[in-house]
């Protein structure tokens, strides 16, 4: 009987033994693990940032020939590395055609247009621009009086403008900070043909600027990887001590 229990003793005193060991082999190759992967930065991650500003209103657009300075927000660089920057330009312009008859008699007008452009200058002399145009128009321009030819409801015109890579650190900085574009809705162009009569023309615009910086987003060292590796010794310890409580 004495025996039977000290055999048993044993036997549980070896499993106990052997259970230590594994718990001390186990705790070592996680400390390992977190300290290897710890310094390891989780994979990159693509991200967007973008500022906007406006330019006029539809209540109250940018006349010809006059220029609008906006601010705009730099990258941040805590925030990651940037791959690309563009310029974005969205505007809503109306554009005229005026036929100006001082004449006692009613005169016919052909080929009659106006066009003018809206140009961003942004940094290091990168612009990006949109013409807008209304045009040829015909028609008989009254005794003594100004005809306005074509429509006065705005329409869309967009463009864009890439920044070389060579340009990036113009854009950067750390924390808030914020960099200079200018917005010129420029001088019109006009055409027109019939004697006897003047040709002008009218314009406006409003609308937005933008730029957008795509970058890649790099997590904190090890954040990923540390807990990674905690989760795997949980998932050990886990199995062994339900091995031990079916020892």
């Amino acid at each position: 009987m004495n025996k039977n229990l000290h055999s048993s003793s044993r036997s549980q005193s070896v499993r106990r033994s052997v259970f230590i060991a594994m718990k001390r082999r186990l705790f070592l190759i996680s400390l390992a693990m977190t300290v290897a992967l710890a310094g390891v930065a989780m994979p990159a991650e693509a991200a967007v940032e973008m500022f906007s500003a406006d330019y006029g209103s539809a209540g109250s657009p940018v006349g010809l020939g006059t220029t609008e300075d906006l601010s705009l927000g730099k990258f941040d660089t805590s925030l990651g590395t940037l791959d690309s920057i563009t310029i974005d330009l969205f505007s809503e312009n109306t554009v005229q055609s005026e036929i100006i008859n001082f004449t006692t008699g009613n005169l016919p007008y052909t080929s009659t247009s106006t066009t003018f452009a809206d140009t961003v200058t942004a940094l290091n002399g990168l612009t990006t621009s949109v013409t807008a145009s209304a045009g040829p128009f015909s028609g008989t321009a009254s005794a003594r009086s100004v005809t306005v030819d074509g429509s006065s409801t705005p329409t869309s015109a967009n463009s864009s403008a890439a920044v070389a890579p060579g340009d990036f650190p113009l854009y950067e900085g750390v924390g808030p900070q914020t960099f200079d574009v200018s917005v010129l809705v420029g001088e019109p162009f006009i055409e027109g043909s019939g004697a006897c009569l003047a040709f002008a023309g009218l314009g406006s615009s409003y609308g937005s600027v933008e730029v957008i910086y795509s970058y890649a987003s790099v997590p904190e060292p090890g954040t990923g990887w540390a807990g990674f590796a905690a989760s795997v010794f949980s998932g050990i310890w886990g199995f062994a001590r339900l091995r031990r409580s079916r020892a």
